[in-house]
């Protein structure tokens, strides 16, 4: 599937789980699924019909008004399947109506080696980071600041100690989002109201909330 900004991101992660799920039980390629994986997969191609009625806007930018203050605000989130980020460009007119576009999402599979939510919410914002170094390398317009979300409070506790010795994975992970942002970027976000959770297409509404109150 040839989907480089990830519009796709949150259909596409059952699929890639559940090919992940059949590589953990050593299936041939050969091989009938299970009951269980049948179903699985039967749900997934039902729900392709869905995508025809995805629609979003090709272009973001508010080209009627240069004088628009233009924030990056970036959603982090994980769960036992997976973890992503979302990129929303956020734009504030001089009438002071709010604009809010998507401009790109990625997401993983979580590893084969179970990790702790914890870990993979902070492998989240890394994601995050990374994402947005992709973001602001790749856009022409003039950002005002970039904001990071998190509903992880321990995630946002790793980042806002600088003193704390953490062991390896959390210490390097740690590091690079340092390196990049700094910890007053980083906010909370209730769960149900982050637009990174891993539910399909639940995203539009989140984007109708976070410009009203943001």
């Amino acid at each position: 599937m040839f989907d480089p900004l990830g519009v796709l991101a949150p259909y596409m992660l059952p699929s890639k789980c559940l090919v992940q799920s059949l590589w953990r039980k050593n299936k041939d390629w050969d091989e009938p699924l299970d009951e269980a994986d049948q179903s699985i997969w039967k749900d997934w191609l039902e729900d392709l019909m869905r995508l025809s009625e995805l629609e979003l806007p090709r272009s973001f930018r508010v080209n009627t008004c240069p004088e628009a203050s233009i924030q990056l605000h970036v959603f982090a989130d994980a769960s036992e399947m997976g973890f992503g980020a979302v990129c929303y460009a956020r734009y504030l007119l001089p009438d002071g109506t709010i604009k809010v576009s998507f401009v790109m999402a990625r997401n993983c599979v979580a590893h084969l080696k179970q990790l702790s939510i914890p870990r993979l919410e902070l492998q989240a914002a890394v994601l995050a980071v990374r994402l947005y170094c992709v973001v602001k390398q790749e856009l022409t317009v003039n950002i005002k600041d970039a904001i990071f979300w998190s509903d992880s409070k321990t995630v946002l506790q790793y980042i806002a100690n600088e003193s704390r010795r953490f062991h390896t994975f959390v210490a390097n992970r740690v590091s690079e989002i340092h390196d990049t942002t700094d910890p007053r970027q980083w906010r909370h976000v209730p769960g149900h109201c982050n637009p990174a959770d891993d539910r399909p297409f639940v995203t539009v509404g989140h984007v109708t909330c976070f410009s009203r109150t943001h």
